[in-house]
């Protein structure tokens, strides 16, 4: 009685290893909405941890929101000047306020409150955040360029030159951005250490990093009249150098990039991920054709259809021991029955 109890308890358990791996095959990402037709304004959303960040303008200001599960959906900062998020870490705010005609760049924390980072003339936009540091596009010129900011150095520029500089984004010490002093659009890291460098060494070009720890992700658009056409998801890495990920078709040329680990996502009117497990995949799983500006922390993404906030997760794949329990218990059936017939 024991070992047929034993025997179909251990079939329940092939079974079920069995159909996960089955059912992860063909939905991959669960979704849920987090707002109720707030309404974007100008700034996210972003996520760290288990925290949502983002600009709401339901009341008719720029107000910063948060979610998490604990707290659900909550006024963070409030007041009559637009706020817009940009960048977040732990529980620090890279932000921008519309003040006078132009956006300024501000830093905000719990305990300090709002800090002015940078309110130079001219614009400051695309900021980002590590630490105490932040990065950001200065038009305080006549060429936009890379600027970095910590609350012991102040503001200085990165490598300042005659051509435009755009889009930094920071991991660590280490900074890269869009850069066009060579004609096209080059992807250059900096950090104290080994200084500047090119990392896109290609012919054609590059544009949107992100970088997580050692790794550099950037895109190349599709362009048919280019010579060289080499469309996709390209990645940097001290040991490999520059390669192509995956390439993508011309509906699916991305807005922004986010990096996380092994995975990568970006933006276009849906949003869309790739890691080297399953591949590429469409990561919103409603709101087909307006999907945007996608945040990635962990196995997490957040993104706005311009009107509320959606947060989608990854469903994790079973793991090596469960699929290796699961196959030597189908063996093991199998042969007992073998044996019993024999």
């Amino acid at each position: 009685m024991r070992m047929k109890a034993l025997r179909i308890a251990l079939a329940a358990f092939v079974m079920a290893a069995l159909v996960s791996q089955g059912v992860l095959s063909d939905e991959i990402w669960t979704e849920r909405k987090l707002t109720s037709g707030g309404g974007w304004f100008r700034g996210g959303p972003e996520i760290w941890g288990d925290k949502v960040y983002w600009t709401d303008r339901r009341t008719g200001n720029g107000d910063v929101y948060v979610w998490d599960e604990a707290g659900g959906e909550r006024e963070l900062i409030g007041g009559p000047d637009s706020e817009g998020v940009m960048a977040v870490y732990e529980e620090k705010i890279a932000m921008v306020k519309y003040i006078s005609g132009q956006y300024d760049l501000y830093l905000w924390d719990a305990v300090n409150g709002r800090t002015a980072v940078c309110t130079a003339p001219g614009d400051q936009c695309e900021g980002d955040i590590y630490g105490d540091t932040v990065v950001w596009e200065d038009h305080r010129g006549a060429k936009p360029q890379v600027y970095m900011w910590d609350p012991v150095n102040g503001e200085r520029p990165i490598s300042p030159t005659a051509y435009s500089q755009t889009t930094p984004r920071i991991w660590g010490d280490t900074v890269v951005w869009e850069d066009g002093r060579n004609g096209r659009w080059d992807v250059y890291m900096w950090n104290p250490r080994d200084g500047e460098r090119r990392l896109s060494t290609a012919l054609f070009p590059m544009m949107s990093p992100a970088i997580y720890q050692d790794r550099v992700v950037m895109w190349v658009i599709n362009d048919p009249y280019a010579p060289w056409n080499e469309p996709g998801i390209w990645e940097w890495t001290p040991q490999g150098g520059l390669r192509k990920i995956f390439e993508y078709y011309p509906t699916d040329i991305p807005q922004c990039t986010g990096l996380w680990g092994d995975l990568v996502v970006w933006g276009a009117s849906n949003v869309v991920a790739w890691d080297p497990v399953h591949g590429k995949t469409r990561v919103n799983q409603s709101r087909v054709g307006y999907a945007y500006w996608p945040s990635v922390y962990g196995n997490t993404v957040v993104w706005s259809d311009m009107n509320d906030i959606y947060m989608c997760t990854l469903v994790p794949e079973p793991s090596g021991l469960t699929a290796l329990l699961g196959w030597a218990g189908f063996l093991a059936l199998t042969r007992r029955r073998r044996l019993r017939k024999a």
